[in-house]
């Protein structure tokens, strides 16, 4: 990827985030559900994007079926268990995604 092999800051449009997504997904397969995301170059700054682009729930749940296998989700959870991604990251993430009018209780 050019964004990798350059080291510029990668965009975070929905285009990007999206396809920065399959290509984890397509890593994940490939590589037999062994985890791909914790030595990738561009999780830090992804984190930032991946609640916020449109297109992405996808492939973050998506699973070949393939007995063990785990989501591109459950390996972000693994990765708060061993501090490569902030669990705090993740859960405004995720409340970020949530309706204003349901976070009220």
């Amino acid at each position: 990827m050019l964004v990798i092999e350059t080291g510029v800051v990668p965009p975070e449009n929905d285009a990007f985030v999206s396809g920065w997504v399959l290509r984890i997904v397509e890593r994940h397969w490939m590589s037999n559900a062994t985890s791909v995301l914790a030595d990738d170059r561009l999780l830090d700054h992804m984190l930032l994007s991946l609640f916020q682009a449109a297109g992405v729930a996808g492939g973050l749940n998506w699973s070949s079926g393939r007995e063990g296998d785990r989501t591109v989700i459950g390996e972000l959870v693994e990765l708060t268990r061993t501090g490569r991604a902030l669990r705090k990251a993740l859960l405004d993430g995720c409340v970020s995604r949530v309706p204003e009018w349901m976070r009220c209780c």
